[in-house]
């Protein structure tokens, strides 16, 4: 079974077990520290990680000086993430050491990375050492008005020793600000800080020979993309623990960024969600148990915080949390109650909503796990059995980050009679459609889907299915964009007899694409209507990971569309802009992202603590002014003080809202036959007739795909040729059109001899005649199609001349092409054998509801203009 695994590498803390208080600290001296060299069990584990990521990684792996240097970068970022260990001149002999980083690569021979992280350890241990004596010497000046580059990735390195302790004498003050800001004395805050560092230095005399070899195939990993990677036999044990949601913990899913320890998502159902506290990209510096006993973990490895975080079912952890960056760093505590992570707890659930009479159905899905299509099934029948007939449905996909493929597959198909869902293309080129086979259908109304930036994976391939269907409506923020499949794989083998456990590897082994042919990575899913939100768009998502796989597309395959959605976008879209545009609530969050990008997006800041303090109050008393406000949009009481608002206290969703309003106004305009004059038209569902051969061309459909339309005299059910002759005439009524059968009888129509103001439906003579002069045709809903007139035939092209149909030809270089009869069957005679053409049914080539009679547009014709009506 394909598994879409997790946005990166991180361990859930699911186990139980047990903990002590920890040993009173022995501060290391230089001496103790370790100088570490490859062990045995390493040279194995090397080649085999090499050879799978070389030989099976979707992406083409050559080992050359630009992709060693990719390795270099990922390498130097793991070990000195904010450039205060290093010089310049010490990072540039690395890149001079490239071949070194090759060998290790390919040969694995080792010695170099362990070289080099041998030193880091040593220069950590200095700056631990400074922070220490320097904390418990008391003498910083908090008055100097300095300022820190709080974030260095991409500053230049340091060029001296000079500059790097100045640069961490700098960090030693906005820590112990941080410290005095979070309501400690100063005495405290130096006790808290000394231990820190002391605990650091500790844990760098206890580094061992298998961290170093982690972090250089993790830096060989992330070089190739940056859901590929190298788990540690205990980090293979934790990452295993994710796969059991029935084991206790808290459900945080942890990963390593420098010396910290970072959430990276929270398990749905899971101890951890239910506080309402925590959120991705926090970092955990400290855990206290239950008799009191804490610890700072800055400095600690993964699977060692994991063994402080877990514990038995029932007790209690508390953990101190940072959050933010620079003047916007914010530290407090949340108390957690170890608990098993139910599964029930975050199974999908259908709640009911009302807007304007209407009844709303908002599905939550947190995550595509085993069984999920059916618990929706069963949530769509419950609500119909107890509230009958709905008017919409609502799929909330929000902060979904994927789960299983099968299941995004299945889900998908629970709205459409049965199709391609989406494409997985495999390292060697080899494309599978995954379809749903399920002609049943479980809900057929008006659907929307919402998403924000933390929608992916899984969740990215049901939006992008129903999207591309005409099945929904996707409103919300542009999606993560994970468009790649990993495979899990353990390093060991059967026939080893190695007394040594190996770890495991994380590959990707596949992309996969929208059934239009285009793919969700990096590019993600884009909604049809955005909503505000408040996640950050410079953290989050695929195009802000190194090394990330590039867009591409492949071929589409054919599919039969429902609605034109671009058709209603516009209407709905306004209607949404007049509530959003005195939506007090979206005005808070406009201005909550731009004060936030604003702080975010300076480079320093401030190391004195009269002007932290003055920044703080500032901070403070605009997020009560705008907490008060939200309060009393909701008839609640104001507060006093930003920690008198309840833990538990849960604002509107005022996003899940005005996505419930947009729902109504798509059930509304479904339900109008047909918009007035001065609306964009509603178009509904066109799909050809599958088992027929072309009228008029004699040449068959390629398998698998429909029917070629006829010639323009039939251009698709209920729609025929004509013409507006008039000096810039709006459409006329259905009485002042021409009789078709006597208009039809002109086999030679003079089109410049028609009375001003008529419209005439014309033959495909009168058509190839009128298109060689004018040569436009166009659509109801405005898009401008070309003609080709050399051979009469009428192809559908955008303004840009991208053919859109009746058939798409996609060659191996993407240009679309239409032929004669006689070329177009030995292209596709050529085109099978060489598999690189797909002929695609056009769902952009809409008709509209029956009626005799042409019909009401936004923009007048001018003359000549040729136009399709129904008949």
């Amino acid at each position: 079974m394909l598994k879409l695994f997790p946005l990166s590498l991180a361990f859930a803390l699911l186990l139980g077990g047990s903990f002590a208080a920890h040993a009173k600290l022995q501060v290391p001296t230089f001496d103790d520290l370790p100088e570490l060299q490859p062990e045995g069990i390493h040279q194995t584990a090397c080649t085999r990680t090499a050879n799978s990521f070389i030989r099976a990684h979707y992406k083409a792996i050559n080992v050359d000086d630009a992709f060693a240097d990719k390795v270099i970068k990922q390498f130097l970022t793991l070990i000195d993430y904010n450039k205060s260990l290093l010089t310049a001149s010490e990072v540039d002999e690395i890149y001079q050491n490239r071949d070194r980083i090759q060998r290790a690569i390919l040969l694995c021979d080792l010695s170099y990375p362990y070289e080099v992280y041998n030193e880091i350890i040593k220069k950590r241990f200095n700056k631990y050492s400074f922070f220490a004596q320097t904390i418990k010497d008391g003498n910083l000046d908090l008055e100097a008005d300095d300022y820190l580059r709080f974030d260095r990735k991409d500053a230049d390195y340091l060029p001296d020793e000079a500059a790097l302790k100045d640069e961490w004498l700098k960090e030693l003050k906005n820590d112990y600000i941080l410290q005095l800001l979070s309501d400690k004395t100063p005495e405290e805050a130096r006790e808290r800080l000394e231990r820190r560092y002391n605990a650091a230095l500790s844990k760098l005399a206890q580094t061992r020979s298998e961290d170093v070899f982690s972090v250089f195939e993790n830096s060989f990993a992330t070089a190739i993309d940056p859901h590929t990677s190298y788990l540690s036999p205990d980090d293979s044990e934790s990452f295993n623990d994710n796969l059991n949601l029935s084991l206790e913990g808290i459900g945080a899913v942890l990963t390593s960024e420098d010396e910290y320890t970072v959430i990276n998502s929270i398990l749905p159902g899971s101890p951890a969600e239910k506080t309402n506290k925590l959120k991705a990209k926090d970092k955990i510096v400290g855990v206290r148990q239950a008799d009191g006993t804490y610890e700072d973990i800055i400095g600690w490895r993964l699977n060692e915080v994991v063994k402080k975080i877990k514990g038995p079912k029932g007790t209690k952890v508390t953990l101190d949390i940072e959050r933010g960056e620079g003047s916007q760093m914010t530290t407090f505590s949340v108390d957690i109650i170890r608990d098993k992570v139910r599964l029930q707890d975050s199974e999908a659930k259908i709640e009911m909503e009302e807007h304007n009479g209407k009844k709303i159905a908002v599905l939550r899905i947190k995550s595509f796990y085993t069984n999920l299509h059916k618990d929706i099934r069963k949530e769509i029948e419950r609500v119909t059995k107890e509230e009958g007939p709905i008017d919409a449905l609502v799929i909330d996909l929000r902060n979904n980050g994927g789960g299983l493929l099968p299941e995004a597959t299945l889900s998908s198909g629970l709205f459409i009679k049965q199709g391609p869902i989406v494409l997985v293309r495999d390292a060697r080129g080899n494309v599978v459609p995954q379809f749903d086979t399920d002609p049943s259908v479980a809900y057929s109304g008006p659907l929307v889907v919402l998403i924000n930036r933390l929608s992916a994976s899984s969740s990215e391939i049901m939006t992008a299915a129903l999207r591309d269907y005409g099945r929904a409506l996707v409103v919300g923020d542009t999606s993560f964009g994970k468009g790649t499949v990993q495979q899990s794989k353990p390093l060991a083998r059967v026939y080893d007899f190695n007394e040594e456990q190996l770890g495991s590897i994380h590959y990707t082994i596949a992309k996969f694409y929208r059934i239009n042919g285009g793919s969700t990575q990096l590019k993600g899913v884009s909604p049809d209507i955005f909503l505000p939100t408040l996640v950050d768009d410079e953290e989050f998502g695929e195009h802000n990971e190194a090394n990330a796989l590039p867009w591409d597309k492949i071929s589409p395959v054919p599919y039969e569309g429902y609605l034109n959605i671009d058709a209603y976008v516009p209407e709905l879209k306004r209607l949404s802009d007049i509530r959003s545009k005195d939506n007090r609530v979206f005005q808070i969050m406009a201005n909550d992202m731009k004060r936030y990008y604003d702080l975010k997006h300076r480079e320093v800041i401030s190391v004195n603590l009269e002007k932290r303090e003055a920044q703080r109050e500032e901070d403070d008393a605009y997020r009560l002014a705008t907490t008060n406000e939200r309060l009393e949009l909701m008839g609640e009481k104001p507060i006093k003080k930003l920690k008198d608002l309840p833990e538990d206290f849960e604002f509107d969703d005022a996003i899940l809202d005005e996505t419930v309003a947009i729902a109504a106004d798509f059930a509304d305009a479904q339900k109008q036959k047909l918009y007035s004059a001065d609306t964009t038209p509603v178009l509904t569902r066109y799909q050809f007739n599958r088992d027929t051969l072309s009228e008029g061309s004699g040449t068959a459909s390629p398998p698998g795909a429909a029917a070629m339309p006829a010639r323009p005299n039939v251009l698709s059910d209920g729609w025929t040729a004509a013409q507006v002759l008039g000096e810039r005439e709006n459409w006329l009524e259905a009485n002042t059109i021409k009789d078709k059968t006597a208009t039809k009888s002109k086999r030679n129509i003079d089109v410049n001899s028609l009375t001003t103001g008529e419209v005439r439906f014309l033959s495909a003579e009168a058509l190839e005649a009128a298109t060689n002069s004018s040569g436009a045709l166009t659509t109801p809903d405005g898009r401008l199609y070309k003609t080709m007139t050399e051979t009469g035939e009428v192809n559908n092209m955008a303004v840009d001349g991208t053919l859109l149909g009746p058939w798409r030809t996609i060659n191996e270089d993407d240009t679309f092409l239409r032929q004669s009869d006689t070329s177009f069957s030995k292209l596709v005679k050529e085109s099978t054998e060489r598999s690189t053409t797909v002929h695609l049914q056009d769902s952009l080539y809409p008709s509209i509801l029956p009626h005799r009679a042409a019909f009401a547009v936004e923009q007048p014709r001018a003359k000549g203009t040729i136009v399709l009506v129904s008949d």
